[in-house]
């Protein structure tokens, strides 16, 4: 497996449970669940949001290394 491809994998990966953290917490609010459990849904969608870019920036770097 190429770098890029390590990479896009990664950057995948964190996309996904992005998204599952999303709708998990679209779920709790529909559901009225309290407010501290929404809080900490927020948290975790902060959390992956931050791993969506990184894994993004190293998705470019690894493009950048391999066609450059």
């Amino acid at each position: 497996m190429t770098p890029y491809k390590r990479a896009a994998f990664i950057f995948n990966l964190a996309c996904a449970v992005h998204d599952t953290a999303c709708v998990a917490n679209r779920l709790a609010r529909r559901a009225g669940a309290r407010e501290d459990v929404r809080r900490a849904n927020k948290a975790r969608i902060w959390a992956a949001h931050d791993a969506v870019q990184a894994a993004y920036a190293a998705l470019n770097a690894a493009y950048a290394e391999t066609y450059r």
